[in-house]
């Protein structure tokens, strides 16, 4: 099984928005969204996440990212 490799948000941000990725919140709260099309005026990254209340949430909600990997049958 994959591994998921943790980035701290401070450090980097995630450019794929074809890419699936695993939220950690400043609250400690796992999220799974995608990158969304919206953008800030001040170029922060927002995610569309849709089981979150309001959908979507800022760069500066999130603590870490992940990516997660494509499944593929087989791998156990």
């Amino acid at each position: 099984m994959t591994e998921f490799k943790w980035h701290a948000m401070a450090d980097e941000r995630p450019e794929n928005p074809d890419a699936r990725y695993l939220l950690l919140g400043n609250g400690g709260g796992l999220y799974v969204g995608r990158i969304s099309t919206l953008r800030c005026a001040d170029g922060s990254t927002v995610f569309h996440i849709p089981n979150h209340r309001g959908g979507y949430m800022g760069n500066n909600r999130v603590k870490a990212w992940a990516e997660i990997p494509e499944y593929e049958e087989g791998e156990s």
